[in-house]
């Protein structure tokens, strides 16, 4: 670990998902050495809790909601997020991004991107379906680092538009249990002519599950599991098994 002569500093370290399960909660303060990185801090956290070790390869780190690489330096009162894996621009006027515990409204959604220079509307909606691999699915939730979630979708939504003609985009992620027969996720875009739009909505969706830091947890009959990447991580029993 990095060493210095300052003073030690303070930052907030935020736990999400099976990491907020291990570490009993969804926060913390780590005092560190002046001069730490956010490597060094990664490392007293695994020092604390050895069972996030095999994890810790798979996460990704962010301070202050923007991704950072392992040798950034820490400031005081930095907030430290880690990122398990994931189950602005001149147009950002006229796009809606929200991630938030309020039911989904799709038809909503897809009404608010409708423009009249555009003679499209594609529309995904993802709902909470009752199956999974055999098992019987009750319900889903979902954990979301919102204000990073936030931004990164806005990221990928002028990343469309680079690649894109498109109108007006709107994208809607909701947190919280998810029940059946719900939506989850309800991805709007506007085009002049149908093909962007179907495009871009698929590429919108795929990297919205790839990169935003959204986590998914599934609820089963006598059980649970978070969805992490390719993993499942099961999480206790109702009954304490």
């Amino acid at each position: 670990m990095t060493t210095g002569a300052g003073s030690p500093l303070t930052v907030r370290v935020l736990f999400f998902a099976s990491w907020k399960e291990v570490a009993g909660g969804p926060e913390i303060e780590l005092r560190l050495p002046h001069g730490s990185t956010a490597a060094d801090a990664l490392e007293a956290i695994i020092a604390r809790w050895p069972a996030l070790a095999s994890r810790a390869s798979h996460a990704t780190l962010a301070i202050n909601h923007a991704y950072a690489a392992p040798n950034q330096a820490l400031n005081p009162g930095d907030e430290l997020a880690i990122v398990p894996p994931v189950s602005g621009g001149n147009r950002s006027e006229i796009d809606r991004v929200r991630v938030g515990p309020e039911p989904l409204d799709p038809g909503a959604v897809s009404t608010s991107v409708i423009r009249a220079d555009c003679g499209a509307v594609c529309t995904f909606t993802g709902t909470t379906r009752n199956h999974y691999e055999g098992k019987r699915v009750e319900g889903l939730e979902y954990e979301a680092y919102a204000p990073m979630a936030e931004r990164e979708i806005r990221a990928l939504i002028e990343q469309a538009r680079e690649l894109w003609a498109l109108g007006a985009i709107a994208i809607e992620h909701r947190i919280g249990p998810v029940p059946v027969g719900e939506a989850s996720v309800v991805i709007a875009v506007s085009s002049p002519h149908r093909a962007d739009g179907f495009e871009a909505g698929r590429y919108l969706i795929d990297s919205l599950k790839e990169t935003v830091p959204i986590w998914k947890r599934e609820h089963y009959e006598g059980g649970s599991a978070w969805i992490e990447g390719s993993e499942r991580r099961p999480v206790r029993n109702e009954d304490g098994g």
